[in-house]
């Protein structure tokens, strides 16, 4: 009896995560996302073969890992909602960020020498995850940090005029000065721009997280903005994606954002 109640119970764990997985391409029907679920199915394989096999503990660690895996897509092929708005930096500065999330002040200065740091994560435990020197992500945390002010607020110095690319630079000496003995990867900086704005893009990456950088200039060579959209390994894409739409929708006036 003991031994039947317990392959009863990982038998019905293993159903309903089968379940979870019929249901997931009807509620992301009208995502447009492609997602590889081979990797959970070889998941579930295996845990239904070792449950066979009596070892029950093995079987619930990849389902847990099935588990964390379907969390993931999930995450990346559900649109996400920027219904959220906060005005800062003194009432001149105001964008979206996704319906649940949540957001600390981290400084906020009207002087626009002094910059303005926010970060916004899908889980409030994601920034204590996130608040080392090194960020330590799980799968499924999502995390912006937000600088904003004029160049001088964001980086000590800059080798060049202001520009996106300039402060990107400035940014990327400093994280490999600060973190010497980390072994953290940088591609190179590209320049783009969004909604007519100049902008540039740097990815950075480490054991434990994956990062893209966005420096935009709002007003030319007088204020910026810097967004910092970090994953755990291998789910940079939905946060960029996110991160993207935020810088979209930044919005700035020095006489104050009208209300």
């Amino acid at each position: 009896m003991r031994a039947y109640k317990t392959v009863n119970f990982s038998v019905m764990v293993i159903t309903l995560i089968g379940l979870l997985m019929l249901a997931f391409p009807l509620a992301a029907q009208d995502t447009p996302c492609a997602p590889d679920l081979a990797p959970v199915r070889e998941l579930l394989d295996q845990a239904e073969a070792q449950i066979a096999g009596g070892d029950n503990d093995a079987a619930v660690a990849n389902l847990n890992s099935a588990r964390e895996q379907l969390q993931t897509l999930i995450a990346a092929c559900t649109p996400v909602n920027l219904s959220q708005s906060l005005v800062t930096h003194g009432g001149q500065l105001a964008l979206n960020y996704p319906e649940g999330w949540d957001y600390e002040v981290v400084n906020e200065s009207d002087d626009p020498g002094d910059p303005t740091n926010v970060q916004f994560a899908n889980d409030s435990a994601v920034f204590e995850r996130a608040g080392g020197s090194i960020p330590e992500l799980i799968a499924g945390d999502q995390l912006v940090f937000m600088i904003a002010g004029e160049p001088d607020a964001i980086v000590d110095e800059l080798d060049a005029a202001p520009s996106p690319q300039a402060i990107l630079k400035a940014i990327q000496q400093t994280i490999k000065e600060s973190n010497e003995e980390e072994e953290i990867q940088f591609d190179e900086i590209e320049q783009s721009s969004i909604h007519d704005r100049r902008a540039a893009t740097l990815n950075m990456r480490y054991s434990s997280f994956e990062a893209r950088v966005f420096a935009l200039e709002l007003e030319r060579e007088d204020f910026f903005v810097v967004l910092l959209a970090v994953s755990a390994p291998g789910e940079l894409d939905t946060i960029v994606s996110i991160a993207e739409d935020m810088a979209a929708s930044l919005q700035y006036d020095s006489d104050g954002i009208p209300q």
